[in-house]
């Protein structure tokens, strides 16, 4: 019987491939795992046709994520908190008060992909990273103010 992968299997191809795979393997394994189907010449044809659209999608949401990267990039962030005579903060800046500067510029990001290298907790200059894919991580300056109020 052959059967089209939808998933990689490791001993036996990869997701798109057509093999041949005995009836019992097939029907007990692979098709209630939804890992493969039948393969007729329809159902390759659609499994192809699939593939090219989700790289069409991919290619777009990347260069939507390319450009959100090189605007964020460009982008210095102005923080004022208590702070005391030596330049400490009362407190730490938060991933929430990033995010609502960022909003403030017409950035709409979750406070959850906001990364500090450290906590901040000091005046002056700090890098700040937004995580927008695992391999997208575009870095911008928080400039934070100290202030005796």
């Amino acid at each position: 019987m052959e059967v089209l992968l939808l998933k990689d299997v490791p001993s036996l191809g990869f997701a798109g491939q057509v093999k041949k795979v005995s009836e019992g393997y097939a029907r007990n394994f692979l098709f209630p795992q939804k890992i493969a189907i039948f393969a007729t010449k329809q159902d390759i044809e659609n499994f192809k046709k699939a593939v090219k659209r989700s790289e069409v999608d991919t290619s777009i949401a990347g260069s939507r994520v390319a450009a959100l990267a090189s605007q964020i990039k460009n982008i210095h962030l102005v923080l004022k908190k208590k702070a005391h005579d030596e330049d400490k903060l009362y407190g730490s800046v938060s991933t929430e008060e990033v995010a609502n500067l960022l909003k403030e510029k017409g950035i709409q990001i979750n406070k959850k992909q906001i990364e500090f290298n450290k906590t901040v907790r000091t005046t002056g200059e700090h890098k700040v990273f937004i995580k927008l894919t695992s391999k997208v991580k575009p870095e911008l300056i928080l400039k934070v103010v100290g202030s005796k109020e």
